[in-house]
């Protein structure tokens, strides 16, 4: 944990990016100041995002939410000093998100920048930067649906069928892509519950958040 940081200090971006959000030609958005979305946590915001159409994910819908603040007083993660806390709040088969909706993703890692510079560049880790925004993170985040990483796997089992269909597609076999689709909406249509499309209708019908979010 890192020393807290002042909210209010950092107020005015968090509308920035929730302005920014709503505008975004990468997902839709609906922050959540009154939680109508979900009653025991207010104030998220929560994103509504489809694949590329050549996207194995490209028949799904997922909901992700984003945490500005996280952890508690008098220890806490503050947006933009600290990366965003983003989950994937519907069920999704990948090699990098676990089946609780954790995210293994660089971009959302905090990296020692000083200890970084003294290592060979082969050997750095790269992670957050306050200058990065939300569409730093759902660029990235689509990057990696179409690309996971398979040496850090949070779903070994969504790891092994990742590598088995890409050892299939670099043997050219017939139907491969199809085929491995199909066994990713499966999982989705078997996972999705009636709670997760509530979700999604409520934040695709949400209206805009208006100047007093916060």
């Amino acid at each position: 944990m890192q020393p807290s940081a002042d909210t209010t200090k950092w107020t005015r971006r968090w509308l920035k990016e929730i302005n920014d959000a709503e505008n975004s030609k990468l997902f839709k958005a609906y922050y959540d100041k009154t939680g109508i979305i979900n009653p025991e946590e207010p104030g998220k915001l929560y994103i509504v995002s489809r694949a590329h159409p050549d996207s194995p994910y490209a028949n799904q819908q997922h909901v992700w939410s984003v945490k500005f603040k996280y952890g508690r007083e008098p220890d806490c993660y503050v947006f933009p000093v600290s990366p965003p806390l983003v989950r994937c709040e519907t069920p999704i088969f990948h090699p990098n998100i676990s089946e609780a909706g954790s995210i293994c993703l660089d971009i959302l890692k905090t990296v020692d920048v000083a200890s970084q510079a003294t290592k060979n560049p082969n050997e750095r880790e790269y992670g957050w930067q306050m200058s990065y925004g939300l569409e730093a993170v759902f660029n990235s985040l689509l990057a990696l649906l179409e690309d996971p990483n398979t040496g850090s796997p949070f779903n070994k089992y969504a790891n092994l069928a990742y590598i088995k269909h890409r050892d299939a597609l670099k043997a050219k076999t017939p139907g491969e892509a199809t085929r491995y689709r199909r066994e990713l909406d499966d999982h989705y249509g078997q996972k999705l519950l009636t709670s997760h499309r509530q979700m999604i209708e409520k934040i695709l019908a949400g209206k805009a958040w208006g100047k007093d979010a916060f």
